[in-house]
């Protein structure tokens, strides 16, 4: 039992000699893929915006620009930043979205749509359950209006 704590042990430091500083052996200072060495911090940070890969040494492709080439130009490529995005008569931009004369960036496209998914599913909601009541409140005034019978027994 010892003898495999010590493979282990062992194991697990040379990993961490081999990967130096970061935490992805076989590359350099150890930086992962999408992270470059900073000397600066002394550790592994995120590449610059509009560049990816193994330390950082690819920039986007047309039409992706933006921190790890996320998000898409829907503008003409010489429009398009790697960096920026569209770049050509900016109108409007801000967190979520951008709109540009010759097309649209749309930002976090997967939130918008979970937002429009919830907002119409609670709509389609509170349109059936005023369904229901309605259908309620219907019988409940149909039941009452109905003549109640009366039968007199002479004895």
């Amino acid at each position: 039992m010892a003898n495999i704590h010590k493979a282990m042990l062992l194991a697990i430091s040379t990993q961490a000699i081999l990967a130096e500083k970061g935490p992805c052996s076989g590359f350099f200072n150890g930086c992962c893929p999408n992270t470059q060495w900073s000397s600066e911090h002394g550790t592994c940070i995120n590449c610059s915006i509009g560049y990816f890969w193994i330390n950082c040494s690819r920039s986007c492709t047309y039409p992706y620009f933006g921190a790890r080439c996320q998000n898409k130009c829907l503008c003409a490529k010489q429009s398009c930043n790697f960096v920026e995005g569209c770049l050509n008569e900016k109108e409007k931009q801000n967190d979520n979205w951008s709109q540009h004369s010759r097309g649209v960036v749309i930002r976090f496209t997967n939130s918008l749509l979970q937002t429009l998914v919830i907002v119409a599913s609670i709509a389609l909601f509170i349109v059936l359950v005023a369904y229901l009541i309605l259908v309620n409140t219907e019988q409940r005034t149909t039941s009452s209006n109905r003549p109640t019978e009366v039968y007199v027994i002479d004895t």
